[in-house]
């Protein structure tokens, strides 16, 4: 994306992980024109479904594809929302026209993507990860949580087709992913790559937009024609964007404290509250036989600490290996 079609001439890393050389470039953008239009209805029902500042969000990483295609951000976005039919497919497939069919997959599992011999991000533009939700095991979530991440932030990747050699691609693939769960990915407190947003609207709120007030027309009419959409996008959300943001972490949200929360298993949370408090082993203890007096002074001495938490109520039933 970004290049011309047919042949063409590179620089050296001009297209990073690339060597100066000529190259058939197949990428065949979109064939939707941005023409102005009204996109009020799309705005007010997407504004509503997901929230202003939210909906926002979303333009803009659509707007950065569209102004900078052949870049990837390093940041995606999650929709996280416990009901169904609120409009994530419509929208996939609304992107999927204005992107071009080819560049972008509207409807892709996490297992599929990560399968051995998966060509997914293979000029892929965008992908959709639809009902994400990676385990239910802490540390396995954290494990595939890594695994996805790679495909977020890394420039080339290597693929590996059925009965083929193993290629080197580029990846310029951005990432959506919708899901029900509550903990469908795993983010902790210093995550720079998950933007989260939580969609709050009840079934009965949704279907009175949908059917009741008539916005289920609209983003159908958007998926025939996302024209109007396409020029609201570059030419008023474009105006005012930050490139640079697409490089830094995403906004820390209550959605993303919300979802970094429900990530967290007792012991985090047992921790982080004794943290706030200050209390063991953030400070001084004295067990209830009055013996191994725990002093606390600014450092935690991992020996130390374990000797005492073996005693403690709440916490030793998590020490299972010693840390030596």
């Amino acid at each position: 994306a970004g290049k011309p079609e047919g042949l063409i001439e590179l620089a050296d890393n001009e297209v990073k992980g690339l060597e100066a050389g000529t190259y058939l470039n197949n990428y065949k953008a979109g064939l939707v024109e941005p023409v102005e239009g009204d996109v009020s209805r799309l705005n007010a029902y997407f504004a509503f479904a997901l929230g202003e500042e939210q909906w926002l969000l979303v333009k803009q990483l659509l707007a950065f594809m569209l102004l900078y295609p052949g870049e990837k951000a390093q940041w995606f976005i999650i929709i996280q929302g416990k009901i169904q039919g609120i409009g994530k497919k419509l929208l996939a497939q609304i992107v999927q026209k204005m992107l071009g069919t080819r560049n972008v997959r509207p409807n892709v599992s996490f297992k599929k993507l990560v399968s051995d011999h998966s060509t997914l991000l293979e000029g892929a533009q965008c992908i959709f990860l639809n009902e994400v939700a990676l385990s239910n095991n802490t540390g396995k979530r954290k494990e595939l949580t890594e695994e996805f991440k790679d495909f977020v932030t890394d420039d080339n990747f290597i693929i590996n087709p059925k009965g083929l050699p193993q290629v080197q691609i580029v990846n310029l693939c951005n990432f959506f992913c919708f899901s029900n769960s509550e903990t469908p990915i795993y983010i902790g407190d210093e995550d720079r790559r998950t933007a989260v947003i939580m969609a709050k609207r009840t079934k009965a709120e949704i279907k009175n937009m949908l059917k009741t007030e008539g916005y289920v027309h609209d983003l159908l009419q958007a998926i025939q024609d996302p024209s109007a959409f396409k020029w609201h996008l570059i030419n008023e959300i474009g105006k005012d964007l930050d490139y640079d943001m697409f490089f830094d972490a995403p906004p820390m949200s209550e959605d993303k404290t919300a979802m970094v929360n429900a990530n967290r298993d007792e012991f985090d949370k047992i921790m982080k509250m004794n943290h706030e408090g200050l209390s063991f082993p953030f400070g001084s203890k004295v067990n209830r036989d009055g013996t191994n007096h725990y002093m606390y002074k600014g450092l935690i001495n991992l020996a130390d600490v374990y000797k005492v938490m073996m005693k403690d109520e709440k916490t030793d039933k998590w020490i299972t290996v010693d840390p030596q």
